[in-house]
């Protein structure tokens, strides 16, 4: 994913303890038997309507998303034995040492985030979380340099994971997304993440260097600074 995203102040807040409901995931979106999705009534439609095998709810303005980044879809990253596995797609080369595994990653999203004049660097680890809980990583390996020997070792969902077991993504996750205007996630500053076009079709030409920009789309009527997935780096 991207090395640069919006800063934006976040208030403190007391964790809130909500009563969530279970709302189910729409149909052919998970077949991962550990997938649960656990969404409050009062979480923004933007989160209900889009992300399944996660647990959200609000805090202040606040909105919580937990999850343990397991893919819902067979990943060679499962190890065989587990009815997760599938091999690794032709002409791929599997890092044999590292295997999926559960975490209990928090995020607290604002659900009014600000744009910041300035930009600054991505941690390393996750920066944000797709529609599907599976954490995004910025565009720098382990070592952090840019990609390059990681592309061979990506599953048939264009990720994989840490030694630590984090499946996760740094470029286009083409189980959500291929080339397209789908919802893909959000980051960690609060701002949603798109597929690489618009919802008109088009590719947007006035992306600026965090690879985002401003306006309307379906879940934000009103507009917002919002990035998009590109091809090249940052992807």
């Amino acid at each position: 994913m991207r090395h640069f995203i919006k800063v934006f102040c976040i208030a403190l807040a007391m964790l809130i303890a909500s009563c969530g409901e279970t709302t189910p995931p729409p149909p052919g979106s998970e077949s991962n038997p550990l997938c649960t999705t656990k969404i409050d009534s009062t979480v923004p439609a933007w989160v209900k309507q889009s992300f399944t095998c996660i647990e959200a709810f609000m805090s202040g303005t606040d909105i919580i998303i937990k999850t343990k980044s397991l893919p819902p879809y067979k990943s060679y990253y499962y190890g065989e034995g587990n009815p997760m596995f599938e091999p690794i797609p032709a002409g791929q080369t599997p890092n044999l040492q590292n295997k999926i595994v559960a975490q209990n990653f928090q995020f607290t999203i604002s659900s009014k985030p600000v744009v910041n004049a300035t930009t600054t660097r991505t941690m390393q680890g996750p920066i944000g979380v797709a529609v599907n809980s599976v954490v995004f990583f910025n565009n720098l390996n382990a070592d952090l340099v840019p990609l390059v020997q990681e592309f061979i070792a990506f599953d048939a969902g264009n990720a994989h994971p840490t030694r630590a077991g984090i499946y996760h993504y740094h470029v286009e996750p083409i189980k959500i997304t291929n080339n397209d205007a789908k919802l893909v996630g959000v980051l960690r500053d609060g701002f949603p993440v798109y597929g690489q076009k618009d919802e008109d079709g088009t590719v947007p030409g006035n992306l600026d260097s965090a690879h985002g920009h401003k306006h309307v789309t379906t879940f934000f009527p009103n507009g917002i600074y919002h990035y998009h997935i590109t091809p090249v780096d940052p992807y």
